[in-house]
């Protein structure tokens, strides 16, 4: 699933683009919008999809909300050359999406300054670790800033996440973990690490 949130928002945002008469803005993020809501449909139909589709969906959405927030942050995506073109590799789809998500909107959005979001992929045998890191104030800091309309209103992306991974790990014999935590002073920001099976095939 996509926050809800997300689509409104970005439909906002290519009205305004329209209302200012910011003709190329609009065209190149509706051409973004309508990319990353096909592969969104096409991934949601399986459990595991291609490696790089998947790659390719999360750059899409990070140039999405970058546009949206120019002033907030930064990203960079480090992966290993020779996985993203591995056409037979295949991982969980939409699990890493949610946290990005988070990262942007409960940590860098909070920040005075501009932040970064980093995204890793490190292959360990037949494992792939993902880390996803900011540097933005933090998961305490981010629930003392929530207002009380905002705590009435609780997101469903990483609580749908965690039941996907305990749904995927049952049905499918996996081992697939996540580990949430805020980094410790002098340091800020949260890191999380996704831990998801390297597959040369879609398992049965």
């Amino acid at each position: 699933e996509m926050n809800p949130h997300f689509i409104f928002n970005s439909l906002n945002s290519i009205n305004q683009f329209i209302a200012s008469n910011n003709e190329m803005e609009a065209n190149q993020y509706l051409t973004k919008f309508s990319t990353l809501m096909r592969g969104v449909m096409e991934n949601s139909t399986n459990d595991f999809v291609q490696f790089s589709r998947e790659i390719d969906l999360l750059r899409n959405y990070l140039e999405l909300e970058r546009s949206r927030f120019p002033d907030k942050f930064n990203f960079s995506i480090q992966i290993d050359d020779g996985l993203y073109a591995d056409e037979q590799l295949f991982i969980p789809g939409m699990l890493i999406q949610p946290h990005i998500e988070n990262a942007i909107w409960h940590g860098l959005r909070y920040m005075d300054e501009k932040g970064f979001l980093l995204l890793s992929f490190i292959p360990q045998g037949n494992t792939l670790k993902i880390v996803i890191e900011d540097n933005g104030i933090g998961i305490e800091a981010s629930r003392k800033n929530k207002t009380s309309n905002q705590k009435k209103h609780h997101g469903r992306g990483i609580a749908n996440t965690e039941e996907r991974i305990a749904i995927l790990n049952e049905l499918y014999r996996q081992d697939i973990s996540c580990k949430i935590e805020d980094k410790i002073a002098p340091d800020h920001g949260v890191k999380v690490i996704l831990s998801v099976p390297l597959l040369k095939q879609m398992p049965a």
